[in-house]
Protein backbone atom coordinates (compact mmCIF):
# COMPACT_ATOMS: atom_id res chain seq x y z
CA UNK A 1 0.00 0.00 0.00
CA UNK A 2 1.31 3.73 -0.63
CA UNK A 3 -0.49 6.86 -1.32
CA UNK A 4 -0.57 8.95 -4.40
CA UNK A 5 -2.08 12.10 -5.54
CA UNK A 6 -5.40 11.56 -7.12
CA UNK A 7 -6.78 13.75 -10.34
CA UNK A 8 -8.86 16.19 -8.05
CA UNK A 9 -4.82 17.04 -6.22
CA UNK A 10 -6.00 14.69 -3.01
CA UNK A 11 -4.54 12.05 -1.43
CA UNK A 12 -5.71 8.25 -2.76
CA UNK A 13 -4.17 4.95 -1.63
CA UNK A 14 -2.56 3.21 -3.98
CA UNK A 15 -1.80 -0.69 -4.27
CA UNK A 16 0.83 -1.75 -5.40
CA UNK A 17 1.76 -5.55 -6.85
CA UNK A 18 4.92 -6.85 -8.43
CA UNK A 19 3.68 -9.76 -11.44
CA UNK A 20 4.97 -11.79 -14.01
CA UNK A 21 4.04 -10.67 -17.66
CA UNK A 22 4.90 -13.49 -19.77
CA UNK A 23 4.33 -11.80 -22.49
CA UNK A 24 7.21 -9.53 -21.69
CA UNK A 25 9.19 -11.96 -20.42
CA UNK A 26 9.95 -10.13 -17.35
CA UNK A 27 8.23 -9.33 -13.68
CA UNK A 28 5.78 -5.94 -14.09
CA UNK A 29 5.32 -3.60 -11.31
CA UNK A 30 1.22 -2.60 -11.33
CA UNK A 31 -0.25 0.48 -9.37
CA UNK A 32 -3.85 0.47 -8.77
CA UNK A 33 -5.63 3.57 -7.77
CA UNK A 34 -8.58 3.29 -5.06
CA UNK A 35 -11.48 5.91 -5.74
CA UNK A 36 -14.51 7.00 -3.98
CA UNK A 37 -17.12 6.46 -6.14
CA UNK A 38 -17.75 9.74 -7.05
CA UNK A 39 -14.38 10.39 -8.24
CA UNK A 40 -15.49 8.48 -11.49
CA UNK A 41 -17.58 11.38 -13.17
CA UNK A 42 -15.47 12.38 -16.04
CA UNK A 43 -13.01 9.54 -15.83
CA UNK A 44 -14.17 8.10 -19.50
CA UNK A 45 -13.48 11.70 -20.91
CA UNK A 46 -10.73 11.80 -23.44
CA UNK A 47 -7.55 13.40 -23.22
CA UNK A 48 -5.19 15.48 -25.40
CA UNK A 49 -3.95 12.01 -26.94
CA UNK A 50 -7.87 10.21 -26.93
CA UNK A 51 -7.09 8.34 -24.29
CA UNK A 52 -9.31 7.39 -21.38
CA UNK A 53 -7.92 7.46 -17.73
CA UNK A 54 -10.08 4.73 -16.81
CA UNK A 55 -12.11 1.83 -18.73
CA UNK A 56 -13.31 -1.49 -18.60
CA UNK A 57 -11.41 -5.13 -19.25
CA UNK A 58 -13.14 -4.30 -22.91
CA UNK A 59 -11.09 -1.21 -23.04
CA UNK A 60 -7.87 -2.99 -21.36
CA UNK A 61 -7.91 -5.37 -23.96
CA UNK A 62 -8.01 -3.20 -26.68
CA UNK A 63 -4.95 -1.57 -25.68
CA UNK A 64 -3.31 -4.40 -25.49
CA UNK A 65 -3.86 -5.69 -29.11
CA UNK A 66 -3.02 -2.30 -30.53
CA UNK A 67 0.58 -1.99 -29.05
Amino acid sequence: MSETTGSKGRAVDMLILDAPCPALGERVTLCLTILDFDDLRGALKPDARGQTERGDLAALQTLLDTE
